[in-house]
């Protein structure tokens, strides 16, 4: 199916990816809410020869967000249709689940043989749009736990690498969070979490939790429970940071 789509050419470029991603997107006009189906194996080809693409000669694709960022060529984890603009990577769950069905339709799977040509045209990380505010009461810095979390460092960084997709880890920025790191324990703490998706806002009621990292106060806020700190709550927290 993907080599019918384009016209037969044994080596494809990537401007014939981009015409097939327009050519199926037109196959699903007007058609509502109806599953890709077979066509999803068509839309992972094409980007994964844009991924390609972008690795071999990145001047190659300086266009791609202006050609592709209306149409919809992208399949949500439900198997629908949706455009590249309202697109979003489900790659923290904890902090899209919930949001439950005002967020859902426009989460996509982030796949290492894709990944790098959906970010060049304009799909985001959920994790990068959602808003985490922390809500601590009674809250002191706290030097001995930002010390304790520096001398696991390695642990960390190391937790993280493993984790990461291609392309997706930056120890420069991990290895500077830490060195900066700053925590605050709270004799209670919940998290707020918000975020605005083609100029619809949502904000989730505030919900208890051991550990939150606030980019906006560039701290990490941690509550104790049983009189004992969660370490792998702060852990998951410091590789969302």
């Amino acid at each position: 199916a993907f080599l019918r789509r384009m016209g037969f050419r044994e080596e494809p470029t990537h401007a014939d990816a981009v015409a097939v991603l327009k050519d199926v997107s037109k196959d699903y006009l007007g058609s509502g809410a109806r599953e890709i189906g077979d066509d999803a194996a068509i839309l992972h080809e094409c980007w994964s020869l844009l991924t390609q693409a972008s690795k071999d000669d990145p001047t190659t694709l300086p266009q791609l967000r202006r050609d592709l960022s209306h149409v919809r060529c992208v399949a949500n984890q439900r198997g629908l249709l949706i455009a590249l603009q309202g697109a979003l990577f489900n790659d923290r769950q904890d902090l899209t689940a919930p949001f439950g069905e005002f967020l859902a339709s426009h989460l996509v799977d982030r796949q290492a043989s894709t990944l790098p040509a959906l970010e060049l045209a304009g799909v985001r990380h959920a994790s990068d749009v959602i808003v985490v505010s922390a809500n601590a009461t009674d809250a002191r810095e706290d030097v001995d736990a930002a010390q304790r979390v520096r001398m696991r460092s390695g642990l960390i960084l190391r937790a993280c690498e493993a984790a990461a997709l291609e392309g997706g880890f930056d120890l420069a920025v991990l290895r500077g969070t830490l060195d900066r790191l700053r925590v605050e324990r709270a004799s209670r703490l919940t998290r707020t979490l918000s975020i605005t998706v083609e100029d619809d806002t949502q904000e989730c009621e505030p919900a208890p939790t051991t550990a939150c990292w606030d980019a906006g106060a560039s701290t990490l806020f941690i509550a104790a429970t049983d009189g004992r700190v969660r370490w792998e709550a702060v852990c998951r927290e410091l590789a969302a940071a």
